[in-house]
C-alpha cells in the first residue's frame, strides 16, 4: 500500500497525461508498425476501419480532406475515482462514435496495491491472468450515461458543482462560460454519481477495462474515465448510421459555443459526410 501512497503524493493536485498523440502528425506515418497492429486488432472493422462499409466517413465525397479520426494514443498515470480522486478524463460527450483499446497497464502495480473491483481480473481460483495471486483489480473504469441524461447532468453540475452555471426560465442550464458538459471541467466522484442517480433516476453504466479490452462509446453518450494504474490506450473515432442523429445534434451544439471554445469547429465535417 505504501507504493500507492507514494504514487498518490507525486500526482497530488493534478495528473500527468499525454492526450491525443500525435496532435497533428499522422499516426500511420509516425508509427507504421503500431498502426498496422492496431488496425488489425480493431473489433467490428466494418464500422471502425477507415474504409469500413458502415463508417459514414467512408462516404465523404471525393476531393474532401478526411477528418482526423485517429488512431490517437493516450498515456496517463493512475488515480482514484473515490473521494479526492481526479480521474483521467472529465465528463464530456463526443460527436463521433469511438472505440478505445487498452494496450498496456502494469498489473503488478494493481495487485501490490490491492486496488479491488469485484469480479474483475481473476479466475475462479483467485489467480489473475498473469498468474499473480492478489485482490480483484481493474486497470480503468468508464462511467457512461445515455444521451437522455445530458440535460439533467447539466442541471446537477450547476446545482452541485459550479455556481458559474445558472438555470434559465425553461429549467435548462445557461452557461456563463461555455457549457457544463462540453467544457470538460467536471469529474463526478462516487458520491456525486450516487447523488445524481438518486435525484434524477439516471443509471451510470460502468465498464471496467483491462489490457486488451476494447470499450465502445457511442456518439452523444456522456462519459468520464478513471485509470487506477498508469496505462497506454489507443482510440479510433467513426460515424455509425445508428448514431448519426446524435452526431448531428452535437455538431449543432458545438457550433453554438464561443468561437474560442475547444469544440467550436466542425472537425467532423458531418455536413460534407451527409451531403448528397
Amino acid at each position: 500500500m505504501s507504493q500507492w501512497v507514494e504514487h498518490k503524493a507525486c500526482i497530488e493536485g493534478g495528473i500527468l497525461k499525454l492526450k491525443d498523440w500525435p496532435p497533428t502528425d499522422n499516426f500511420e506515418m509516425r508509427l507504421p508498425d503500431h498502426f498496422c497492429q492496431f488496425m488489425d486488432a480493431l473489433p467490428f472493422p466494418k464500422y471502425t476501419q477507415h474504409k469500413g462499409k458502415f463508417n459514414l466517413v467512408n462516404r465523404l465525397p471525393a476531393g474532401f480532406v478526411l477528418p482526423d479520426l485517429g488512431p490517437k494514443m493516450y498515456c496517463t498515470y493512475g488515480s482514484s475515482n473515490g473521494e479526492g480522486g481526479i480521474g483521467m478524463t472529465n465528463l464530456h460527450c463526443d460527436m463521433a462514435d469511438a472505440v478505445n483499446i487498452m494496450a498496456y497497464a502494469p498489473v503488478e502495480f494493481l495487485c501490490e496495491c490491492n486496488i479491488e473491483v469485484p469480479g474483475i481480473w481473476t479466475h475462479d481460483d483467485g489467480i489473475s491472468s498473469t498468474g499473480i495471486t492478489a485482490g480483484l483489480a481493474a486497470a480503468a473504469v468508464w462511467d457512461i450515461y445515455l444521451p437522455e441524461a445530458i440535460g439533467d447532468l447539466c442541471r446537477f453540475i450547476g446545482e452541485k458543482v459550479s455556481m458559474e452555471y445558472t438555470a434559465d426560465c425553461s429549467g435548462l442550464i445557461a452557461a456563463k462560460h461555455g457549457d457544463p458538459i462540453h467544457n470538460q471541467e467536471t469529474y463526478l466522484t462516487q458520491l456525486m454519481r450516487k447523488e445524481f442517480s438518486e435525484w434524477y433516476g439516471h443509471k451510470c453504466y460502468q465498464i471496467y477495462q483491462i489490457p486488451g479490452d476494447a470499450v465502445f462509446v457511442l456518439a452523444g453518450c456522456v462519459h468520464q474515465v478513471c485509470n487506477y494504474a498508469s496505462a497506454i490506450k489507443i482510440a479510433m473515432d467513426f460515424v455509425s448510421p445508428e448514431q448519426v442523429d446524435h452526431s448531428c445534434q452535437l455538431t449543432e451544439e458545438f457550433c453554438q459555443l464561443s468561437s474560442k471554445h475547444l469544440h467550436n469547429p466542425d472537425l467532423l465535417q458531418l455536413g460534407n459526410i451527409l451531403w448528397k
